[in-house]
């Protein structure tokens, strides 16, 4: 991996020798300074409070970058030339893309209070990359979409003592990328819960919790560890 420092470019005799494009040999890949990175983008938003009990908030937004920074691969023959059975080096070279990238979003949220203390929220978001051009590489590492539900109440029963969270999370599988692997990121979903008792005499709660409740493995990354249930008991004093 290389930045664009000049000096590291002739370290390498990138220059002189420069590297090849892996997916058309006819092509070189020639230093050229970076330029900064601009992005012009418009947001609108819009957020109320409908009879005191639903809370509604969506946002949306585009945005086209200019210069925008990305890296590509390269190789570099040690010949100068092509050769199926001649030595070479390979590199990730940052690069401004060249033309436009687009990129648009948005979000929209539903919080909803019912009777007796009890919650509910949903909400969905949404990101895109779009114009990035072939072989160039953007490291935009999102899902298309993403949702969340939730339920929940800070207190119910007869003194209100006992409360709960239950909350379901699922994203959309996309494409990851990193300088050393890429990949398909699977989708996945998981369900957070969460049971919290309140003691008011010391001033405490004690809460029994559990990220990832049904224990359902997945990763973040392509060739990240996979990451299970985490189960928990918390105690906080002097909150009451």
């Amino acid at each position: 991996m290389l930045g664009e420092n000049r000096a590291l470019y002739e370290r390498y005799n990138l220059i002189n020798n420069a590297p090849y494009n892996p997916t058309n040999l006819s092509e070189r890949i020639q230093y050229v300074k970076t330029k900064p990175e601009s992005v012009t983008s418009f947001e609108l938003g819009y957020k109320t409070v409908v009879k005191g009990k639903l809370l509604f908030d969506v946002y949306g937004y585009v945005g086209t970058y200019q210069n925008f920074l990305s890296r590509r691969d390269g190789i570099q023959f040690a010949s100068g030339v092509p050769s199926a059975s001649g030595a070479f080096q390979g590199f990730s070279l940052v690069v401004n893309a060249p033309g436009k990238v687009k990129t648009y979003g948005w979000g929209a949220s539903i919080d909803y209070l019912l009777p007796k203390g009890f919650t509910l929220g949903l909400n969905a978001s949404s990101d895109v990359l779009n114009d990035v051009p072939a072989g160039f590489r953007a490291f935009f590492n999102a899902p298309k979409y993403r949702t969340n539900v939730s339920v929940g109440n800070t207190g119910f029963g007869k003194k209100k003592l006992v409360g709960f969270n239950l909350m379901w999370r699922w994203q959309e599988s996309f494409f990851y990328e990193s300088d050393f692997i890429q990949g398909q990121l699977p989708a996945y979903h998981t369900v957070d819960a969460s049971v919290n008792f309140k003691a008011p005499k010391i001033k405490s709660v004690i809460k029994l919790g559990a990220n990832n409740l049904l224990n359902s493995y997945y990763r973040t990354a392509i060739a990240n560890p996979s990451i299970g249930g985490l189960y928990y008991v918390s105690f906080a004093y002097n909150v009451l």
